[in-house]
């Protein structure tokens, strides 16, 4: 292990930033080792983060993936990645590769000598041997409290609030201290933060790095719950945002492409491609009976469904971040906007509205 990337091996690492670790020396294959992941989670988010890569890269024949996720079974980890690899496109899944280490043994998604040889290389890792910095540099996937501190600290800058508090943070966050800490010294790490006066943060600019990893993972982090029309008829948006906007309990707010025109007026797109909601929801429990009032047809569609007509978002945090605006409801805040345009793959919308939002007033 310790000379997979030394003068002589295949490997080099990476440069700085990337997602991967290590990768060959011809640039063509690209090798993240995760000694520890913290569970269905973390696999989910290294897979998508690797194939988003991948589908950027064209020119990369190979990207492959070494983990050990503690107490998970072989065959609990080939289900899960069947499951993965169903909804990558063929030009993704067959770059894509799978080493899995376990005290049964390794798995890999393809029998084949490279493959074999990291996990006979790799095998000790996460069984009590420390990972050989020259072999690799590990870090872990977002977890959910830093997802909502990020967000509290990108939306201070997007809304221009100057220096955010870290008393402050925890207050509206609703995480603990040492939560909101880990999150600050993260974003510090990767030169995205820097700290002002009086115990205060605020980004240097805005944080591309982080905010790819958080987009790759979001549908994992945010936990949506997508509805289909069960009935058969065409989708008719306005008339069901007319019933949710009666029927909607407190704490619910629009985002999507109806928060996209309140935040920025020129915004260009014509037509309602899903009603997206924000759902306050600090605690773990969402109720979402009130939907059946609003349509009994509406029933829950699964991860990628072209025909979902609602998209609806748990809010973690304390301080929803709600604006008003016309019409019953409030509109959701600008970065869960931008969440909503990325998975509704409204990039060019997206980026727009970041330029809106950053460009000085």
């Amino acid at each position: 292990m310790k000379g997979l990337s030394g003068p002589g091996g295949r490997w080099r690492p990476a440069p700085p930033g990337e997602a991967h670790d290590l990768e060959s020396r011809d640039g063509r294959r690209l090798l993240k080792v995760v000694p520890a992941a913290q569970g269905v989670r973390d696999l989910h988010g290294w897979v998508v983060r690797l194939a988003q890569l991948l589908a950027e890269r064209s020119h990369v024949a190979r990207a492959i993936l070494v983990v050990r996720v503690p107490r998970m079974s072989a065959a609990r980890l080939r289900k899960e990645w069947d499951s993965l690899s169903a909804i990558l496109r063929p030009g993704i899944r067959d770059r894509l590769a799978l080493v899995f280490l376990s005290d049964e043994g390794p798995w890999m998604s393809a029998d084949d000598l490279e493959l074999r040889g990291l996990a006979e290389a790799l095998g000790a890792v996460g069984r009590g041997a420390p990972p050989s910095t020259d072999t690799y540099a590990a870090s872990s996937a977002p977890t959910p409290g830093f997802f909502e501190v990020f967000k509290l600290i990108l939306l201070r800058r997007l809304s221009r609030g100057g220096p955010l508090g870290i008393g402050d943070l925890v207050r509206r966050s609703g995480f603990s201290y040492p939560t909101v800490a880990d999150a600050v010294k993260r974003l510090e790490s990767s030169g995205e933060l820097v700290r002002r006066s009086h115990r205060s943060i605020e980004l240097a600019a805005f944080p591309r790095q982080t905010w790819s990893e958080v987009l790759a993972l979001s549908r994992s982090l945010r936990r949506t719950t997508l509805f289909r029309d069960a009935s058969g008829r065409p989708a008719r948006l306005t008339a069901l945002l007319s019933r949710i906007e009666k029927e909607a309990p407190p704490g619910v707010a629009l985002g999507g492409v109806i928060a996209g025109r309140h935040w920025d007026r020129s915004f260009d797109l014509h037509g309602l491609p899903r009603l997206d909601l924000c759902l306050h929801a600090p605690a773990e429990d969402i109720d979402l009976d009130w939907l059946r009032r609003v349509d009994p047809a509406l029933r829950p569609a699964s991860a990628g469904d072209v025909g979902a007509v609602l998209a609806v978002h748990p809010v973690r945090r304390a301080d929803p971040g709600y604006s008003p605006r016309k019409g019953r409801m409030p509109a959701a805040d600008p970065v869960e906007t931008l969440l909503d345009l990325h998975e509704l793959g409204l990039h060019a919308q997206g980026e727009d509205l970041i330029q809106r939002l950053e460009t000085p007033r």
